[in-house]
């Protein structure tokens, strides 16, 4: 009776409580922000952080990588007359750049991996609502120019649609000023004969697929041409 008792004591016993299930593992990784800097035209110079880039090694200050840092990015700060210029320090130098007259944005590289790790945006200091007024009320006309440079993280959020629409609007304007009417000699497959029949492509296309009925065909059409 001891050992049928037990035995039902075993089986009638409460399951044992589990614990709280695992959380599933969640990276806690997230893209890293590209820093950009923004400028004013003729405004007063701004100091840059050599931390901004994640340069690597031992010495990572400017004292090691100014050098490097100008070389890569010389074209772009010469298109928007940005001056850079070296500040001496107790322990390390500083890196300052003043804006020229130029408004727009170019792409700011590493000093060690040359690759585009942030942007610098130069504003027009009167707002960029104001300078078309501006230019208006004076008598200017200016237009943007796209420079063969890679895109800008985040200068989009900056620079107003508007004005990265000017240089395109010119070019789809003098393209349109190219476009002329002229004859080209096209080749279709239509149901009926146009043109000249290509016997040769309608044995080895059509008739081995059983489209008896489709025809390839050689013809001239007034069209577009750039």
């Amino acid at each position: 009776m001891a050992r049928r008792a037990g035995a039902a004591a075993r089986r009638t016993a409460a399951p044992p409580r589990r614990g709280p299930r695992p959380t599933p593992f969640v990276s806690s990784w997230q893209p890293r922000e590209r820093p950009l800097l923004t400028l004013d035209d003729q405004g007063s110079p701004r100091a840059l952080s050599p931390s901004l880039f994640g340069v690597g090694g031992r010495d990572r200050t400017w004292n090691a990588h100014a050098e490097s840092f100008l070389a890569a990015n010389r074209p772009g700060l010469e298109a928007l007359a940005v001056q850079p210029r070296l500040v001496p320090g107790v322990s390390e130098i500083g890196l300052e750049l003043r804006p020229g007259g130029v408004v727009g944005a170019v792409p700011l590289r590493a000093p060690d991996t040359r690759r585009v790790a942030g942007g610098i945006v130069v504003r027009p200091r009167f707002g960029w609502g104001g300078i078309g007024q501006l230019l208006q009320e004076i008598g200017w006309s200016a237009s943007p120019t796209l420079l063969e440079m890679p895109l800008v993280p985040g200068a989009t959020r900056e620079v107003p649609p508007w004005v990265l629409a000017g240089p395109i609007l010119q070019r789809l304007g003098r393209l349109l000023q190219d476009v002329r009417r002229d004859f080209r000699l096209v080749e279709e497959v239509h149901q009926s004969p146009r043109g000249q029949v290509l016997w040769g492509r309608y044995v080895s296309e059509q008739m081995v697929r059983g489209a008896f009925h489709q025809l390839s065909c050689r013809f001239l059409e007034l069209g577009l041409e750039l």
